[in-house]
């Protein structure tokens, strides 16, 4: 559209030149032009011809400028999108020898681009690179710089607090997280940090508080800390006060916590730890009898050693009789079984539990059973299904 309408104008410039032109050069008018240093006359027709002329040196000038500008600004654009090309594949580079497990060469390509513009993501990956060079305060620096990017911050958060775990400065992260953004930390990844910094340091109480605002984000993990965190203040009773107080401990729980499946395999957990397993094998059946799924309990079925388990090896024996194609119940039995050196069932139990499903630890027991009654060639050929291939 602009194009025509120049084209309009210069048409009808021309043509009013064609037909008004030999008018104005047989007129007898003239222009006088008075200066400082005299005067300049011009006919009619030439002081059309010099406006003329002046306007088109000003429309040429004006698209020589732009040409020129156009140039430099493009060549500028190409330099920056050179080093832009140039830093993001350093990045590349720099990440690629990361996954290679090439730390130090990671290092040397990161760090000539610390300083740019890349979101955060060079100096999270140098920040790892530095993590497996075993350079754990430059690798804390670089992720402390990739938190301030936006991009970068949730996960230069959790590398970060992932340090201070493996480190062992859990308490580090209980000190840092009120000075994040409050969005930042109530993010699942976050929340699940902060919950293994409170086990590691045994502040049961406050992680059993502050699981009561984390049910949600922290989803099918909230019943491992649930359990983890209860076994932590179970253990610690137990350990300074002996397994009565443990008991004792038990019940003075609210009666919602007694009944939680999780509460209920960490309190049996530690029945068996302090060697009670008489009482283990009682509370598993009341625990049990109750329960609709009762998957979670059968390894702790399978780690009560009692010389008749009569009361237990019949429940396992009930359940199967319904789940008869589940070979947790058979690894159960044949543990139990085991323990209580009645070998014929639990060779039948184990065998039976291998069929459905191949478990290592079934396998090598079974293995054990049958070296305990000299079948060695058999005994071999377990024991090498049990061991992972090299």
């Amino acid at each position: 559209m602009k194009r025509l309408f120049v084209l309009a104008i210069l048409f009808a410039t021309i043509s009013m030149g064609l037909v008004y032109g030999p008018r104005l050069d047989t007129y007898d008018g003239y222009i006088l032009i008075v200066m400082e240093n005299g005067t300049l006359q011009l006919s009619i027709f030439g002081a059309f011809l010099t406006l003329l002329g002046l306007v088109l040196a000003v429309w040429v000038t004006y698209r020589l400028v732009k040409v020129i500008w156009n140039v430099l600004f493009n060549t500028q654009k190409w330099l920056a999108n050179l080093g832009h090309v140039n830093r993001q594949k350093a990045l590349a580079q720099g990440v690629g020898a990361l996954m290679n497990a090439h730390p130090k060469e990671a290092i040397a390509l990161l760090e000539k681009v610390r300083g740019a513009d890349l979101n955060g993501l060079q100096l999270l990956a140098l920040g790892h690179a530095y993590q497996l060079n075993g350079q754990n305060q430059e690798a804390e620096t670089a992720f402390e710089e990739a938190t301030t990017h936006s991009y970068t911050s949730l996960r230069a958060l959790e590398s970060l607090y992932t340090l201070y775990l493996q480190i062992g400065t859990p308490n580090r992260i209980l000190l840092d997280i009120p000075n994040r953004n409050k969005q930042t930390t109530s993010q699942p990844a976050i929340i699940q940090l902060h919950a293994n910094a409170l086990l590691n340091l045994g502040k049961w109480d406050t992680l059993e508080d502050a699981l009561n605002k984390w049910k949600k984000p922290l989803a099918e993990h909230y019943a491992y800390y649930k359990q983890a965190a209860l076994k932590g203040r179970l253990s610690e009773v137990a350990s300074k006060e002996g397994a009565i107080q443990l008991n004792q401990t038990w019940e003075a729980l609210p009666r919602k916590t007694r009944k939680d499946p999780a509460q209920q395999v960490a309190y049996v957990q530690q029945l068996i730890e302090q060697g009670m397993h008489h009482d283990a094998e009682a509370k598993l059946l009341a625990f049990t009898a109750k329960q609709d799924d009762v998957s979670q309990f059968l390894p702790l079925f399978k780690q009560l050693q009692l010389a008749s388990p009569t009361a237990s090896i019949k429940q396992l024996e009930k359940w199967i009789k319904v789940e008869g194609n589940n070979p947790q119940l058979y690894s159960a039995l044949g543990h139990l079984a085991f323990h209580s050196h009645d070998f014929i069932l639990a060779e039948k139990a184990l065998a039976k539990a291998i069929a459905l499903s191949e478990d290592r630890e079934d396998i090598a027991l079974l293995a054990q059973i049958k070296e305990q009654s000299h079948q060695n060639d058999a005994a071999l050929a377990l024991y090498k299904r049990s061991t992972p291939a090299s």
